[in-house]
């Protein structure tokens, strides 16, 4: 019995590695590079239902190739019919940065960094910490399974 979990447990490493590194690469993979003309910026703001009523903006860019989320000191310097540059992930079709087309320096957006590179990381770290130390951390890598699944359903949007 204890041989089939150590047989479920190293399944589930494996295919939590697989999907980490599946998302990593799918960032760090050159994309298809867009140009594309700005056709206008939805600001939405979001509230949170706390104590605090706390609240936060939110921006997307509409262009002709396609709508995506940008940070708030690039949707300032939007303007409509202006020409900018982006690029879609190979895998999963996520735009990974933009740009104005005049310039070199990209753009990221958090969430995207947040959910390409660091939940990712941190799940082959603890995979590898639970692997090379014997470390029981079953509770802490259930919640990054957890946090996987949302990554992936995000991803897959």
């Amino acid at each position: 019995m204890a041989t089939e979990d150590n047989k479920i447990k190293k399944g589930l490493y494996l295919l939590c590695s697989a999907v980490s590194l599946l998302i990593i690469l799918d960032f760090i993979l050159p994309g298809t590079r867009i140009e594309a003309e700005i056709q206008g910026l939805k600001t939405q703001k979001e509230n949170y239902y706390n104590a605090a009523q706390n609240s936060h903006f939110s921006y997307k860019m509409k262009t002709s190739a396609g709508n995506f989320f940008v940070d708030e000191n690039f949707s300032r310097e939007a303007r409509n019919h202006e020409s900018i540059q982006f690029s879609k992930s190979l895998i999963f079709k996520e735009v990974n940065w933009y740009r104005w087309s005049a310039e070199d320096s990209k753009s990221y957006y958090v969430l995207r960094l947040l959910s390409a590179i660091a939940l990712p990381l941190i799940i082959l770290f603890a995979v590898f910490y639970t692997w090379r130390f014997k470390a029981d951390i079953e509770i802490m890598f259930f919640i990054l399974q957890i946090l996987l699944i949302a990554d992936l359903i995000f991803v897959l949007q």
